[in-house]
């Protein structure tokens, strides 16, 4: 069968456009001539507002500059053609020439375009004039979607995309941007809340119950991030909350002082570019000192002030005892969050919850977890003019995070909460197709590990999961338990979650940076289930066996989208002999770096980096290892039995 387009009508036509198209191609170029000869030889002011003008027209802003915009023109070689004719005598011939250009190219131009709607309607005869409004429903969502913010995966990006204004837009085209906007409006409501935080408070989960029944703002959740923020039961004793606040805003109130760069401004000065002076701050830390002299419960010193000192000292203490009601009651705020936030957890109130209102999202959704202060810094946040005890009312009410629990030396906080929160969605039949858990400290691992109840609920109500991030960062210089000490107690957990069929990709990170030795086996938690259809697998700080390196890939697809091991300890085999076996399969990508175990025990640091060093850009390091890996050559040597003895100790 020919091609349609051989067709005598059909070639007749393409063959119109053809010559249409060169005759415009020579019209361009004369036009070019006369503009570059009308630079080059005349000096008139009408002239260069006439050829900028031809050439904002040609080409657009951007390729005409303020003087001179030829640089798109010289590197198309049309330069030294459209100037080997001379250059142009008077300045009205050059106009009118120019005007003869234009013209000509408008009658192109039109002959170009009805030659294009003739070759559509013979090419494609039931093809009809398609507008923006009427593309399906699904694909205006799918391209919204893709223009929308992230969800779990980067938080950072819940910044809706820029918006670009047009000038010179007429009447007609103003009518169609409103109604295009209704149109998109009515379509897109459902996408206004995309992420939703949800925090073991009351408020906050009644907040996200009310969003999961809402008719319009439901469709568009995409993201269930469950903020591991608490607040801790040490302070619900009233000297201990007086006691931890008074040296946190004796901080903020040191940090006032040496603030030197700090000013304060009102919304006029705002506008007017003045500033406050540093009078004004003084007042500030004034004030941060009278509340730290309450929190602090200073006792009565005024037998040891004479004179004016001493009247200062009891006009100090009477202020104080008139704001320490506002200590009391803020406390008491406290002491209700606390007790309401303990028995959602403890009852099983908040992962039920949770679990239902994710079952009546309709879309797709990626269940998360984080106990990072990634949202705000702790500070005592005070603007000018701000009331002192507002910014203390809020600094002392917020809950703290796994961090804060380390410097401040403070016992930790459980997260048993987590595979009660899993279970109860899975219960529900919310099965998220993504899991990502991402945590900064776990100080007793073993409060992840499932009831049996919940780990039945979690392998068998999550036929939808595809994807399976753990991701732990330790800061055990804050005083928190080693990373060694947590992995070796997550396989529990791990397992459970990792023995679904659908996942497509694995990533788990046990912070490898400051394990001396990796603990948890890498069989333990991936198990024997075939997984053809991952093709992403990226693992940070685990024990592998040679034998279970054999077995894993062969549960694996021919062909691997993505491989990271990092940190990696092997047992029971040499690397050696991994290369050879990794080098079984294919990858699209595939980095092995800080690997220990086996022969590189023994290897001089030479030896390593010249095996396995990275090397590279950043972003596409390589090391020698995964180039024979990925290499096609039956000649490569393997670089690890490419060693000499002599490298070794």
């Amino acid at each position: 069968m020919e091609p349609p387009w051989t067709s005598t009508p059909l070639a007749t036509a393409y063959s119109a456009l053809g010559a249409i198209n060169e005759r415009i191609d020579v019209v361009e170029r004369d036009m070019c001539r006369v503009i570059c000869a009308g630079e080059r030889h005349l000096e008139s002011v009408h002239f260069e507002s006439c050829w900028l003008d031809d050439l904002r027209i040609l080409y657009g802003p951007r390729e005409c500059g303020g003087t001179c915009g030829h640089e798109s023109l010289e590197q198309s070689g049309w330069w030294k053609r459209i100037t080997s004719d001379g250059p142009v005598g008077a300045l009205d011939a050059m106009v009118a020439a120019v005007k003869g250009c234009r013209a000509s190219r408008k009658i192109l131009e039109d002959s170009q375009r009805r030659l294009r709607i003739e070759i559509n309607n013979l090419w494609r005869p039931k093809l009809t004039h398609q507008r923006l409004l009427d593309l399906p429903d699904e694909l205006l969502l799918t391209i919204f979607e893709t223009m929308g913010p992230a969800t779990i995966r980067n938080l950072d990006d819940d910044v809706p995309p820029p918006m670009y204004y047009c000038g010179r837009t007429s009447a007609p085209d103003i009518r169609s941007i409103r109604l295009v906007c209704r149109r998109f409006s009515e379509l897109a409501a459902g996408l206004l809340v995309r992420l939703v935080r949800v925090y073991p408070t009351g408020e906050s989960l009644a907040r996200f119950d009310a969003i999961s029944r809402h008719p319009t703002i439901s469709k568009g959740i995409r993201g269930v991030l469950v903020v591991l923020h608490f607040y801790h039961p040490q302070y619900e004793d009233f000297e201990s909350f007086a006691e931890f606040h008074s040296y946190d805003i004796y901080d903020h109130r040191k940090r006032f002082e040496t603030d030197t760069d700090r000013r304060y401004m009102s919304d006029e000065e705002m506008e007017t570019g003045s500033m406050y002076d540093y009078e004004d701050k003084t007042e500030l830390i004034e004030r941060a000192e009278i509340v730290r002299k309450i929190l602090a419960l200073l006792p009565d010193t005024t037998d040891e002030c004479e004179g004016e000192e001493r009247l200062e000292h009891m006009r100090r203490l009477q202020v104080d005892e008139l704001h320490r009601p506002r200590i009391l009651q803020i406390h008491e705020e406290f002491q209700r969050r606390f007790q309401e936030a303990e028995h959602l957890v403890d009852s099983g109130a908040f992962a039920q919850t949770v679990g239902a209102a994710m079952a009546r999202l309709p879309g797709p959704l990626e269940l998360g977890f984080g106990d990072a202060d990634f949202v705000r810094p702790r500070q005592l946040m005070v603007d000018y003019g701000d009331d002192i005890w507002d910014a203390v009312h809020r600094h002392m009410l917020q809950p703290i995070t796994a961090l804060h629990c380390n410097i401040l030396k403070l016992d930790a906080f459980s997260y048993g909460l987590v595979p009660g929160v899993i279970a109860a969605a899975a219960r529900a039949g919310a099965s998220p197709c993504a899991l990502r858990l991402d945590f900064t400290n776990l100080w007793d691992p073993t409060d992840l590990d499932p009831s049996p109840d919940a780990r039945r609920a979690i392998t068998s109500g999550m036929p939808k999961l595809h994807e399976f991030s753990f991701s732990y960062v330790d800061y055990a210089e804050y005083g928190g338990i080693p990373a060694e000490s947590v992995s070796g107690n997550l396989n529990a957990f791990l397992a459970a979650c990792l023995d679904v069929p659908n996942l497509r990709r694995i990533h788990v990170d046990l912070g490898r940076h400051s394990i001396s030795e990796p603990t948890l086996d890498m069989a333990e938690i991936l198990g024997t289930r075939p997984r053809l259809g991952l093709t992403d697998l990226s693992l940070r700080g685990f024990v592998l066996r040679l034998p279970y390196l054999v077995q894993l890939l062969h549960n694996l697809p021919e062909r691997l989208e993505r491989l990271h091991l990092e940190g990696v300890c092997l047992q029971d085999g040499t690397w050696q002999e991994a290369v050879e076996v990794l080098r079984t399969k294919t990858y699209g990508w595939l980095f092995i770096g800080d690997v220990s175990g086996a022969e590189v025990e023994g290897m001089l640091p030479e030896a390593y980096e010249a095996t396995f060093g990275l090397w590279g850009p950043v972003g596409q390091q390589v090391s020698l290892c995964t180039v024979y890996i990925t290499s096609d050559d039956p000649g490569m040597v393997n670089p690890v039995l490419a060693l000499q003895d002599t490298m070794f100790d």
